[in-house]
């Protein structure tokens, strides 16, 4: 009686973890923002915040060998995955100045909850052979109240001039 007991109790606790999907796994959480681009909505695949690590590096000297120096940092970020839809962003802009958008995050009843303004590096696409399938998109959350990410709905995409 106590093996059984015992063989219940070990598939309660192992049932969980593998429940779980790999983001979850991961540390990821899924959220359910609707996310618009120029007042279009987009139709996600899927998307979720995770902590990630960001490195910066600039160029070094001769003294260092040219390899550069960096420093890096942790901060959350929003990643979300697009289906037969792709974000050219900097399509727009002239190449040789960093283009921006703003981030306006928005409440359950539209009223704004506080904006942001990034450049387009901080919407980072990975590369992939089939551009066309699957298009991953990350922006960095680093600055953003964890307030403002609890009450938000919907977040808006504008690009800027």
């Amino acid at each position: 009686m106590k093996r059984f007991y015992l063989l219940i109790g070990l598939c309660c606790c192992l049932f969980p973890l593998t429940a779980q999907s790999l983001i979850q796994q991961l540390g990821g959480t899924p959220t359910q923002f609707t996310i618009m681009l120029d007042d279009q909505p987009l139709e996600m695949v899927n998307q979720y915040i995770i902590k990630r690590a960001v490195s910066r590096h600039k160029s070094g000297s001769k003294l260092d060998g040219g390899y550069g120096y960096g420093y890096g940092y942790e901060s959350y970020h929003l990643e979300f995955s697009l289906e037969l839809v792709r974000l050219d962003i900097d399509s727009r802009r002239n190449r040789s100045t960093s283009a921006s958008y703003r981030l306006a995050f928005l409440d359950e009843n539209g009223n704004v909850l506080g904006f942001s303004t990034r450049t387009v590096k901080a919407l980072l696409r990975f590369s992939n052979s089939d551009s066309e399938r699957l298009n991953c998109y990350n922006i960095d959350l680093k600055g953003i109240p964890l307030t403002i990410l609890e009450n938000c709905k919907t977040i808006k995409l504008t690009i800027r001039d």
